[in-house]
């Protein structure tokens, strides 16, 4: 995925519940489960019980993925192992996580996205306007303003005609031609028709589409599942998906059923059967009350962070008076808040 390295690191992913391209669902943290964290501008990684394992030392990192890490030291990346050694030396504009064994890096100049291995051997020359992670052995590729897809030998296996392509996700990719969406298989084949007004990547095998601006879901046969009904809709996980009805968010299951009432000013995807919700405002940016909640609608972490983040290997990151800390899903800190 294209990074824009200082931007990605200082200020995290936001929660908001329509992103353009967001990785297909799965751990964002290693096996061991390392987490991000900064002291004194400089930033390292703790263990789940919040002992340091790597210390903070770098100008910017992002999280392990396949045993290894981007970090940035200068202005230059290179990669760490999850013992701290460095594995690959600094010296890309850009890096993305490894995917499939494979990771994206910009050289530093425009048309210049290529692949490399985890020995840090390019494997697909740089040549590319931008570039996303692999999925299902195929990877989104920019030639200009046009998106295609590469095989992991670099064969341009779906020329680049499309508008806007994204990562595969349970053996589909999302793709944009003309201002509609539609989904390849991993043949390059279209097999939902490029007919959406919006549409989000498939997750727990359906997908929230557009239609005549209301939302709904379809099954990766294109199939209608869920009647488009709702103002705006985003991907189910763990059995339930966020759903906006009159300005306020809540959770249907797949039968359509509403399992929390609409209550929310934002909701995300639950994650290890917990979600973040906000209450008071709509936009994350402004709204200091983030918390979290279970799959009864219950309050577990009172709404009381100005940033929250998905729960990952049992814990989640938090954000208070402009500091990120680690909280265990009793609310408790594992890590305080720090910068």
């Amino acid at each position: 995925m294209r990074i824009f390295a200082a931007i990605y690191i200082i200020l995290p992913f936001l929660l908001i519940s329509c992103g353009t391209q967001a990785k297909p669902a799965g751990p964002s943290n290693s096996e061991k489960n390392l987490f991000q964290i900064i002291i004194n501008g400089k930033f390292g990684f703790i263990n789940h019980v919040g002992n340091i394992v790597i210390n903070p030392i770098y100008d910017a990192v992002m999280k392990f993925s396949e045993g290894l890490a981007p970090v940035k030291i200068g202005e230059e990346w290179g990669y760490i192992n999850e013992n701290g050694g460095m594995v690959i030396t600094p010296k890309y504009f850009s890096a993305s996580q490894f995917s499939e064994s494979l990771a994206s890096i910009n050289m530093g100049s425009h048309d210049n996205f290529g692949f490399i291995n985890k020995h840090g051997d390019i494997v697909i020359k740089p040549q590319f306007t931008n570039a996303y992670d692999f999925h299902d052995g195929l990877a989104p590729v920019a030639l200009g303003k046009k998106w295609g897809f590469v095989n992991k030998k670099g064969d341009m296996v779906v020329p680049t005609e499309y508008d806007k392509a994204h990562m595969f996700s349970e053996g589909l990719a999302r793709v944009r031609k003309g201002g509609k969406f539609g989904f390849l298989n991993n043949q390059g084949n279209i097999a939902i028709g490029i007919k959406y007004d919006m549409a989000r990547n498939f997750r727990d095998g359906l997908a929230a589409v557009e239609i005549d601006g209301k939302y709904g879901f379809i099954d990766k046969t294109g199939k209608i599942v869920i009647k488009p009904q709702y103002e705006l809709a985003v991907d189910f996980s763990e059995g339930l998906a966020p759903v906006k009805i009159n300005s306020k968010w809540g959770y249907i299951a797949k039968n359509n059923e509403i399992i929390i009432q609409p209550q929310y000013d934002i909701a995300r995807p639950f994650s290890e059967g917990i979600a973040v919700i906000a209450m008071g405002s709509f936009s994350f940016r402004e709204s200091p009350q983030k918390g979290y909640i279970n799959k009864d609608g219950e309050i577990i972490v009172e709404p009381r962070y100005s940033y929250a983040e998905d729960f990952l290997g049992g814990l989640g990151r938090v954000m208070v008076e402009g500091k990120y800390g680690y909280i265990n899903k009793k609310g408790g800190y594992v890590w305080k808040p720090t910068i």
